[in-house]
């Protein structure tokens, strides 16, 4: 299972992380990124990648998996960079 968290002290609130996760795992509540459901993260990594204050930690997901990952996601996310 994939483990999510966001570091609420980095976080600066910009909610880029809300308007890229494909799955709505991370929403926003009262003006804040807020992980809900957590079991539905598929890994994309979207989140992680367009973190500018590095915010956003990912457990349960192996190398391999990143890298086929982020090049299936490299377009969305460059609209969102």
């Amino acid at each position: 299972m994939i483990r999510i968290e966001i570091d609420e002290d980095r976080c600066v609130g910009c909610l880029e992380c809300v308007d890229v996760c494909p799955t709505g795992v991370i929403i926003n509540k009262n003006n804040k990124p807020f992980v809900e459901n957590a079991e539905r993260c598929i890994g994309c990594l979207s989140c992680s990648y367009v973190c500018r204050a590095d915010a956003i930690k990912h457990e349960g997901i192996h190398v391999e998996e990143k890298i086929v990952k982020s090049v299936y996601i490299e377009e969305k996310i460059e609209r969102f960079v």
